[in-house]
């Protein structure tokens, strides 16, 4: 991507951060950054990480060139809670030798992940610009409708004791110890109870 690119891409990633919902029916967007580090390639495959070194050898610097096209997304699981995992999905241009971009993208109340993927039509843009993304599952209520423990505003009504903002750190640090993330390079973008979510973290 070339620096034009990228600022003109920060800029309408990071405004979105300017309009958080006020309530959980809106449909507004919130949008903030987090840190992570290192890398990997990557197949079609399940792995849970804890703390036990990833079954697939993790990709080092190399001196290969970049890839025609990317491998296929890999479901993960996290050690806060492997009940819950999610899918990388890996942008076609990704090279493990170039420290990439990710973006998790939060549902709002009663959605999923792969409901927000559809809802937000983001992917084929992170193809294009390199992005590593994830569509995680809050956890389901009482109802079995789905949530994040974001705020007393929103939306966690059955007063359930869950950490949400470890369990999205751990996405983080799952992330980049299978695939190459850039540090500088981590965001948040959550719709409704979602974007209480982003906010928070």
């Amino acid at each position: 991507m070339r620096p034009f690119g990228q600022r003109m891409l920060l800029g309408i990633v990071l405004g979105v951060a300017s309009v958080l919902a006020v309530g959980c029916g809106s449909t507004t967007t919130a949008t903030t950054t987090r840190t992570a580090t290192k890398d990997r390639s990557d197949t079609s495959e399940v792995g849970t990480l804890d703390g036990a070194a990833p079954k697939s050898t993790v990709g080092a610097p190399s001196t290969t060139k970049p890839l025609k096209s990317a491998p296929p997304a890999r479901s993960l699981s996290t050690t806060i809670d492997p009940l819950r995992p999610f899918v990388v999905n890996v942008a076609k241009s990704y090279d493990p030798a170039v420290a990439a971009p990710l973006l998790i993208v939060l549902h709002g109340y009663t959605g999923t992940g792969e409901s927000m993927k559809k809802y937000v039509g983001l992917q084929s843009l992170a193809d294009a610009r390199g992005f590593l993304t994830v569509y995680p599952d809050g956890t389901k209520d009482g109802a079995g409708a789905g949530f994040w423990n974001a705020t007393v505003a929103c939306c966690n009504f059955g007063a359930v004791d869950i950490d949400d903002s470890a369990y999205l750190a751990s996405i983080i640090d799952a992330v980049s110890a299978n695939y190459r993330v850039d540090p500088k390079r981590v965001y948040f973008l959550g719709h409704s109870n979602g974007g209480f979510m982003s906010y928070r973290m």
